[in-house]
């Protein structure tokens, strides 16, 4: 009985050695670099992070705002609004940045932004732009959820 469990633990340990390690070492060589769109933001408190409340939703124009980050450490925006029933770019500007992905975090221009998660086809930010949405005198954290163009 005792072989049988050694051999049974041996089988396990090596056919998890054999495993395909690629999706480790993809997330290794994800970078922040290339152009970003908005999806969504959503809003929790700022008293304690935990408790979201609520959820800004963009229409299509608003997602056509863009947010590129280059491989010289530039950060390229471009933001869209609907000025009555036309969509038009109202804000377009370049900041140098930096990233640290041991820490997660976003340096713009001399603001930090934490990144709370990164995939080859999306980034969850904290929002730049603070405000108290909930009027309890604490400005509010803001994710930016964005989906690499």
């Amino acid at each position: 009985m005792k072989k049988l469990l050694l051999l049974s633990i041996f089988c396990v340990l090596v056919f998890d050695s054999c495993r395909d390690n690629s999706s480790t070492e993809s997330l290794a060589n994800l970078t922040i670099q290339g152009t970003w769109r908005k999806d969504k933001t959503i809003i929790k408190s700022g008293a304690n992070n935990n408790v979201t409340l609520g959820t800004l939703s963009y229409d299509d124009c608003i997602k056509k705002s863009t947010y590129e980050f280059t491989e010289a450490g530039n950060l390229n925006y471009n933001f869209y609004d609907a000025s009555g029933i036309v969509c038009q770019k109202y804000f377009t500007g370049t900041d140098p940045y930096s990233f640290d992905k041991s820490v997660m975090k976003l340096n713009i221009n001399g603001t930090y932004a934490k990144v709370f998660s990164l995939t080859e086809t999306d980034m969850v930010m904290e929002d730049l732009d603070t405000y108290d949405y909930d009027g309890d005198g604490i400005d509010d954290l803001m994710e930016l959820y964005l989906k690499r163009q």
